[in-house]
């Protein structure tokens, strides 16, 4: 603690630990002041953070774009007793949203608003807003495919070209900024200004009581361990499902009646894809995007899916509608394969669960991966036709800011809560999860609808992943080719 305490630099899923440690416990006034230091992104006395805690919105409210595609982005703007707001966000995350909001006006001046699709298309109403020059937005979050055909169209700035915004802060989320930026073009961002990014980002959570009952499996401490160590592997995971699965009631088949190794969703599979290292299309590091799905282990890993999926051990939840809370209540669940925002869903359950990273393929992988879906994701964006792109970048600053100091210990304490204590494992694989989260390019620009297809094949639990990649890859790649030619895009 005391490291994380004086580091002037820190991950800031580490940061949000100790904010929530220090609300739960209550640690003396000193260390609330020096934690309160450590965690602030603006440099006190720096001249940038001189210019944010001087900053005055003149305009009669900062209105964001919201697409109506994915989770509603209600966490940056509710109505006061909102009862659907609070059930939706969970009470903690709600009086967050309302103090940021408070903050933003009574300090900055800044009255939110939000603006979506009625009867049109996020992407219709968008550009018809932006070509009639009458937007009614300063800022844009909507799913990630719109907003990529919106930069390739010239709809969007380019945050590099802008001065007014530190890339770098540990408010914007830096694997985001490493992996979407394109011939050193960034159209897109994400970071602590939403909890989106969080809740979407898949991940595993384990029935402790059944881990703990069960012969033949690890107990919570060892498999925590094993997380510890690089060791939480693909084919381990396919041996606890195994080992977990029963027919209690007899009749030859597993169903909700009996007891599941696993329950899945439709989507999670691409998950365990990017997981195990086998993206759609990826960043090379250097700007380039590169089709990079069929590698030499992409069939063994869909064929060790396949098996983690086996009907007789597992269930698809999209499927066959199971109800995850009873099953994992009555210890007849051992893994469920969700986003984060479900672990929510478990707690208020009262369920005792535990959290693990999507596996890797083998230990010898170098890092967990932790992919971030984007049926829940939105980017975050500015309009071209924005004259006052100063100002907005400052705004969503300061929104990015607030939203580190209030939103996301919030969120931590609705999954925790009086339980933070006693759950310093799954904090510290929640911190792990979110220091890893991945963004596949191909998955969010869903290059000729590929992504879609193998959601498809995952639920059909299709064996021929070589022939769907065939039929494919030359679509992917034509639309990565094209990706150059756009003058937004083109190389400099």
């Amino acid at each position: 603690m005391s490291n994380r305490l004086s580091s002037d630099t820190k991950p800031r899923s580490q940061v949000f630990r100790v904010v929530l440690l220090l609300l739960v416990i209550s640690f003396c006034c000193a260390v609330l002041a020096a934690c309160d230091t450590s965690s602030s992104n603006a440099q006190t006395g720096s001249t940038e953070g001189e210019k944010l805690s001087s900053f005055h919105y003149d305009q009669p409210a900062f209105t964001v774009y919201v697409g109506s595609y994915g989770w509603v982005t209600d966490d940056i703007w509710c109505e006061e007793n909102d009862e659907d707001a609070e059930q939706a966000l969970g009470k903690p995350v709600y009086e967050a949203v309302l103090k940021r909001m408070q903050v933003m006006q009574e300090q900055y001046h800044v009255t939110l608003a939000l603006t979506g699709a009625q009867d049109k298309s996020p992407y219709t109403e968008i550009t018809q807003q932006i070509n009639a020059g009458q937007t009614s937005f300063q800022a844009i979050m909507t799913q990630g495919s719109t907003c990529y055909t919106l930069a390739l169209e010239g709809y969007l700035q380019d945050y590099h070209t802008q001065n007014g915004i530190d890339l770098k802060s540990d408010v914007w989320d830096q694997n985001f900024v490493k992996q979407l930026n394109i011939n050193d073009r960034l159209y897109f961002l994400l970071g602590d200004i939403s909890l989106l990014d969080d809740r979407s980002t898949h991940a595993i959570a384990f029935d402790k009581s059944l881990l703990d009952s069960l012969a033949g499996l690890p107990d919570t401490e060892t498999l925590y361990e094993l997380v510890q160590n690089g060791a939480w592997t693909l084919d381990r995971m396919i041996e606890y499902v195994q080992i977990a699965a029963a027919d209690l009631d007899g009749d030859g088949t597993i169903t909700s009646q009996d007891r599941v190794g696993l329950v899945y969703r439709q989507t999670s599979g691409t998950g365990f894809l990017q997981g195990c290292g086998v993206p759609i299309a990826e960043n090379d590091g250097s700007g380039n995007v590169t089709l990079s799905f069929m590698r030499e282990k992409t069939p063994i890993v869909w064929d060790k899916l396949l098996t983690l999926i086996d009907p007789a051990y597992s269930i698809n939840d999209d499927m066959e509608g199971v109800s995850v809370s009873t099953l994992m209540g009555e210890d007849r669940c051992l893994f469920l394969a969700e986003y984060v925002d479900s672990l929510y869903e478990l707690r208020r359950h009262e369920i005792d669960f535990g959290v693990l990273p999507m596996p890797k393929y083998d230990e010898a992988q170098p890092q967990y991966i932790s992919p971030s879906h984007d049926y829940g994701t939105n980017f975050l964006c500015v309009p071209a036709t924005n004259a006052d792109v100063s100002d907005t970048l400052t705004v969503l600053t300061l929104l990015a800011e607030q939203g580190n100091e209030l939103l996301t210990p919030a969120f931590y304490e609705n999954l925790f809560g009086d339980q933070f204590e006693t759950s310093q494992n799954e904090i510290a694989v929640l911190d792990l999860i979110f220091d890893t989260k991945y963004y596949d390019l191909g998955t969010y620009m869903n290059w000729a609808n590929f992504s879609v297809k193998l959601m498809q094949a995952w639920n059909r639990r299709s064996s021929d992943i070589v022939g769907l990649y065939e039929t494919y890859a030359n679509r992917i790649q034509r639309q990565i080719d094209k990706i150059d030619s756009y003058d937004t895009f083109a190389p400099s």
